[in-house]
This record gives C-alpha cells, structure tokens and sequence, in this order.
C-alpha cells in the first residue's frame, strides 16, 4: 500500500464517529491541515484540545473549532478575541449558543445581529434581545426591518414577537410572516385576508395554515391542490448554513 493510500485510509478513520480521546489529541497535532479540522469539528475533542487549535495557523482549521457543535464558553470566546472578522462571522453563525454569545447579542452592531440571526440554534431569550434592539431602532430602518424579516424567518423566535411583528401592520414583514412554516396557524388565517394580494397568497400556500382554512381558499380562487403545494417547495424558508467552512 503506497503513502498516499495510508493517508486517505488514515484520514477516513479520523472522520469516523467512534474516535478516542486520544487519537483526537493526536489528530489536533497532525502535520496536515484536513486531519486537524477533523480533530477540531469532532465532539469529543477535549477543551483544552480544541483551545489549542483557535492559535491554529490554518483559517480551515479554526472555522472548523467555530462550527464545533459542542463548543465551550471559553472556547468561543477565545475565537471572538481574535479579532478576525471572518471567524467571528463563523462564531456567531454557527456555534452552539452560550454565555459567551451574550455580548455580541447587545452590542447594537449590524453585521453581529445579522450573522447571529442565521445561527438556527440560537436561543429563545437571545432572539428576544435582539428583537427589543430592532424594535428600538437600534440598527436603523431598513436594517431594522431586515432583521426582523430574520426573526420571523427562525425556528426559535418566540410566538410573542411573532404576534408583535404580525401587529406592525407592514405588509413586507406580513410577507416574511405569511411564508415562514413558524407562524402560528392563527396568525396565518388572518394574513389569509390580509389587504395586500401578495401577502394573502403566500398565506393560502403556507403548509402551517388551518386545512379548513385552506379547503375554503382553493375552493374560492379555483387553486389546484398540486400547484397549491408546489410553489411552498420553491426553496428553503431559513437556511442555517449560510457560511461553509471552505
């Protein structure tokens, strides 16, 4: 077996699931760049481990550290201290929510909220931070509106704001409202009569609407239930992985 066929052997082993603690300490140390990423991606990669791979020479091997689902405070926190605004954009999409999140949620800064927001495991209490922010007009008009449309978007934005948003009466966030599959059915059915003709459509194809509700829609615009489904099925309605590692 030549070198290169040990290599891609090896490289497949560190990429398996049951990896020890030992041979992810030792991967963290490998001469070749993709063997430490497998190392810092790894959820059982130890803490300290991974804290030595933030100082990594290699931007693969240190957005691989950000993307580690099982990320410590310190260790996200040691990321953010690089002062490297692409691992920061990492950080704040990707990693799991924790204290050390907490600062960049208040800080009022544009492009923070925006990357925080495409984090799908952000959590409840934080979304609810950043939406007081928004609403105070912190970020201005129309970023303010743009991150709301970001709220309504999340899979963990609280039903409250969602309520609160749907009660601003605009028609581009009763939109984001109407496609979201994350807006309670009630509010659904009242976008489905909503004045504008965009929002009240959007609104009869949204899945989460009352099967009542839309039995009574098709039947009065003549919609085939084909086509009714279809046009929901036009791309995602929140994408998480908006920065790849590459």
């Amino acid at each position: 077996m030549s070198g290169i066929d040990d290599l891609a052997r090896d490289l497949m082993k560190l990429r398996a699931a049951d990896l020890s603690v030992e041979e992810l300490v030792a991967a963290a140390s490998a001469p070749l760049p993709a063997v430490r990423a497998v190392a810092a991606l790894h959820p059982h990669t130890p803490k300290d481990t991974l804290l030595s791979l933030v100082a990594d020479e290699e931007f693969e091997v240190v957005v691989s550290v950000a993307h580690n689902l099982r990320s410590y405070r310190v260790v996200t926190q040691a990321l953010l201290a690089l002062d490297d605004e692409r691992v920061r954009a990492h950080v704040l999409a990707c990693s799991t929510p924790n204290v050390a999140l907490f600062d960049p949620v208040a800080n009022g800064d544009y492009d923070d909220a925006w990357h925080l927001l495409r984090n799908e495991e952000l959590e409840p209490r934080m979304l609810s931070r950043l939406f007081t922010r928004a609403l105070e007009g912190e970020f201005g008009v129309c970023r303010d509106s743009e991150l709301l449309g970001l709220l309504i978007l999340h899979p963990h934005t609280p039903e409250d704001i969602r309520w609160q948003i749907a009660e601003m009466g605009q028609v581009g966030l009763n939109a984001f409202l109407a496609r979201s599959p994350f807006t309670p059915p009630e509010i659904l059915t009242l976008l489905a009569e909503d004045e504008d003709t965009t929002v009240r459509l959007l609104a009869s194809l949204n899945p989460s609407l009352p099967e009542d509700v839309q039995a009574d829609i098709q039947a009065a615009s003549g919609l085939r239930a084909g086509f009714f489904r279809s046009l929901m099925d036009t791309g995602a309605p929140y994408d998480p992985q908006v920065l790849p590692v590459h």
